[in-house]
């Protein structure tokens, strides 16, 4: 419901002016709410109509202030921002802070990058390149005041890399003879992460067991490493995730018959999705199993998987490593998948993956380096 009010135009007010109009002074003449208002000139004829609204008493009309001396320093992928407090009548309940990689810009949602209470802001996750900086202040009734001052701050450098570091690993241990071995749904944290699947499985006493492939989560599996020299196989296949995954069934398939084995699917964060780092594969009649790789990047992390075909027979890893997964299957196989404990600090490392016991058992065992992104 609106309400409907016409003022009186002044002779000297022509209707194609702007004109400066006084409303009563008596709130009880014009209660507060919307209403459509007419200027009317002295021959009687009415002007458009406007929509109007009148505050109540106890609304704050009034916008704060613009923040002043808005200054801007720029980190390694982040900008440090302070300015000067703006006022307000009733007082000012935080700041809206927007950046925009063009001068000159307005305020608006679509560049606002965060909200304080303080007079300090730190932007992080910044590429580098040329950024610029307004603030407005707000106050409880939602008034926005204008825009401070505009900052300038060029940051030369982006946000480092995440860290290499495992996101999220599952594993299925098959028991019963099949052609395909699937793993547990896998859900990862961010986009951009790197998949490693550990496949390893039993095969005919003829040997040339392998798998012909890998599918799931929508991405491209290519195989990175395969020993199978010795009954069975051990195998490492690598996908790069550009968006997050959400309960992501990845699937192995067998090129020889239906057999047990396992599957350990592991996601890295901060990782080199390229298909670059070292791989070995190695097998052997008898002895330990052990194998080594050259790094080929400071700071990457060497992971193997195995098969055992002659025993099921538990591992004990060598020193400086962690068993990830181990299946000491019904059929009388090991497989099992195993890291070394921490990254490796130099390029040009030999690092090795090895078991101290058993000794006397056939094995196949391949290996990677997993790289951090560069």
């Amino acid at each position: 419901m609106f309400g409907v009010r016409h003022r009186n135009l002044p002779s000297s007010c022509p209707l194609t002016s702007p004109c400066n109009v006084t409303v009563p002074s008596n709130r009880n003449d014009v209660p507060p709410g919307y209403y459509m208002l007419f200027i009317v000139n002295a021959q009687g004829v009415p002007s458009v109509a406007s929509f109007v609204r009148f505050p109540a008493p106890y609304e704050d009309p009034s916008p704060p202030t613009a923040p002043t001396e808005l200054a801007a320093a720029p980190g390694e992928g982040t900008v440090a921002l302070k300015w000067n407090a703006a006022s307000d009548n009733l007082g000012v309940s935080g700041y809206n802070v927007h950046r925009s990689s063009t001068p000159g810009f307005v305020p608006s949602a679509a560049n606002l990058v965060g909200r304080t209470a303080a007079t300090s802001f730190t932007d992080t996750g910044i590429a580098a390149g040329t950024w610029y900086y307004e603030v407005t202040a707000e106050d409880a009734a939602g008034n926005v005041g204008p825009a401070s001052n505009e900052a300038t701050a060029t940051v030369t450098s982006g946000p480092p890399p995440p860290s290499l570091a495992l996101d999220k690993a599952v594993t299925t241990r098959q028991s019963t003879a099949g052609t395909t071995i699937s793993a547990p749904p896998l859900t990862t944290a961010s986009p951009g992460e790197l998949l490693l699947a550990f496949v390893s499985s039993d095969g005919p006493s003829s040997g040339g067991q392998s798998f012909s492939g890998i599918s799931g989560g929508g991405l491209t599996w290519t195989l990175r490493t395969r020993a199978n020299a010795q009954a069975g196989t051990a195998e490492i296949w690598q996908a790069a995730a550009p968006a997050a995954l959400t309960n992501a069934t990845i699937t192995a398939t067998r090129a020889k018959g239906g057999y047990q084995g396992a599957i350990t699917v592991a996601a890295f964060t901060g990782a080199d999705t390229t298909l670059g780092g070292a791989v070995r594969s190695a097998s052997a009649a008898s002895g330990a199993p052990s194998a080594s790789l050259v790094t080929t990047r400071a700071g990457s992390w060497v992971w193997g998987v195995g098969e055992d075909w002659d025993k099921a027979a538990a591992r004990t890893v060598g020193p400086g490593q962690t068993l990830v997964d181990q299946f000491l299957s019904p059929s009388g196989d090991t497989f099992w998948t195993q890291r070394q404990t921490a990254t490796t600090t130099a390029t040009g490392a030999t690092v090795t993956i090895n078991d101290t016991a058993p000794t006397a058992d056939r094995w196949d065992l391949a290996l990677v380096e997993v790289r951090a992104a560069p």
